[in-house]
């Protein structure tokens, strides 16, 4: 955690120099409609009531891997690496301080994170899709089903995956446009895509997503984290990305997750289940033990 909390703070204080002129086009009111509407959307999805059920399959067969993960301390993790990720881009965009170009900067990466949630709000309710820990029999997973439901059948896909990955790729973008230190520039890319991939991960290691919720996750956020600010440009784009760069957004979410995975975790086993029934033979009693070990 203090790791990726030191990235973050690097990403934000030591880019601060070079600018170059960056022509991004907003419509102030247009744009803050949007932002208002797909955060009244998100909202509004929040409060459907979601009934699901058990699935028969997967969507890919090394989700069946995950269904008894579960660890509260790589959720919490994952819950503080979302609000780095995001607020992170966020301070990037205002660097030079609440200027014009700041703040259209800003607007559209609102912009970005608001409509990724809305997309990913009405997804959950209409795939309802069980979280991996409602298979787990561990009273820990019990109680959080019986302590949130609704949450429980929301898996797919995952929010904390579509919203880091949106805020990393639009953060970056944006700041690779505006900034003509080419260093820095890498360093947003490789450090916030870090960040994404770690949450992911641990998104899997707590129980609360499959591996099908991550991917999907991930190139949606990304997705739109290229369209949205792609569309506020309209082609006038005055940088093209270096090789730096583009090696960063090719390695630097692997790394991420590969980081994450080593973090020591205390992470609860998964119960046996099992019974015990008597066993009756010609020759003498006992007890068989029957079940999945």
């Amino acid at each position: 955690m203090r790791r990726g909390i030191a990235i973050a703070v690097l990403l934000v204080a030591a880019p601060a120099s070079a600018q170059t002129a960056d022509p991004l086009r907003v419509n102030g009111p247009g744009d803050a409609a949007v932002v208002g509407g797909a955060l009244a959307l998100t909202g509004l999805a929040a409060l459907v009531p979601v009934h699901g059920g058990p699935w028969a399959h997967e969507l890919l067969s090394v989700d069946e891997r995950v269904k008894q993960n579960l660890s509260p301390p790589a959720a919490l993790t994952s819950d503080v690496l979302l609000g780095v990720t995001v607020l992170g881009p966020l301070a990037l965009q205002l660097r030079g301080g609440f200027d014009e170009a700041g703040s259209h900067r800003a607007l559209v990466y609102g912009e970005t994170i608001a409509v990724n949630l809305a997309l990913n709000a009405i997804t959950k309710v209409a795939v309802a899709r069980p979280r991996p820990y409602t298979y787990n029999l561990d009273p820990a997973a019990r109680a959080q089903v019986e302590h949130s439901p609704r949450d429980s059948q929301r898996s797919f896909y995952s929010g904390h995956a579509s919203t880091t990955f949106a805020a990393a790729v639009a953060g970056a973008y944006l700041f690779s446009q505006s900034s003509d230190d080419p260093a820095a520039r890498t360093a947003v890319w490789a450090g916030s895509l870090m960040l994404a991939g770690a949450t992911s991960n641990l998104r899997v290691r707590a129980g609360k997503h499959f591996y099908s919720d991550v991917l999907t996750g991930a190139v949606v956020g990304t997705g739109l984290g290229v369209l949205v600010p792609a569309l506020h440009y309209g082609g006038r784009q005055p940088h093209a990305l270096l090789p730096s760069e583009w090696i960063a957004i090719g390695t630097a979410p692997l790394a991420g997750a590969l980081l994450s995975q080593a973090i020591p975790f205390r992470e609860r086993a998964a119960p046996v289940q099992a019974r015990a029934l008597p066993w009756v033979t010609g020759r003498g009693a006992g007890v068989m033990v029957a079940g999945v070990f």
